[in-house]
């Protein structure tokens, strides 16, 4: 099969789901004019007829209804190895809060070393001494000093 008619399919096949090429189009992302064609297409390479048209919309084949059910669990199939293969990329973010002079003191020494062996780490740093809420502000950690 060519991978041209992939989209053909997905076309046949939420056609069939929802019952008309609106639905479908809404769907796919796309107009109910190019759902039709990429029906057609498939249809015209299948050299076969999946629907009966008129004007109140369209009906499916016997031979469409028949891998109506097995295209939809395909399709979903396909759909889950690709969510599988995609590169997902763990979160680099590392927020923390502290003191200019535990900033100054701990942190900047050792910053380029961190860098070295975190490449694309997006490290983000607010220097400030005030209180923060950790349940309520974005932070992974916070480093106070002081009395409790």
């Amino acid at each position: 099969m060519k991978i041209a008619h992939l989209n053909g399919l997905r076309a046949f096949e939420a056609t069939l789901r929802t019952g008309n090429f609106r639905a479908a189009a809404d769907e796919l992302g796309v107009t109910p004019a190019a759902v039709g064609q990429r029906v057609r297409a498939l249809e015209d390479y299948l050299g076969r007829k999946l629907f009966e048209r008129s004007s109140t919309g369209v009906v499916p084949t016997l031979d469409a209804k028949a891998v109506g059910a097995a295209l939809t669990t395909h399709l979903f199939g396909l759909s889950d190895i690709l969510a599988q293969l995609e590169m997902k990329t763990p979160d680099s973010r590392l927020s923390l809060t502290m003191t200019i002079s535990f900033v100054d003191n701990w942190l900047a020494p050792r910053l380029a070393q961190f860098h070295a062996l975190n490449t694309g780490a997006d490290l983000q740093v607010e220097v400030t001494g005030r209180l923060v809420n950790m349940l309520a502000e974005d932070f992974d950690f916070a480093i106070r000093y002081g009395p409790t």
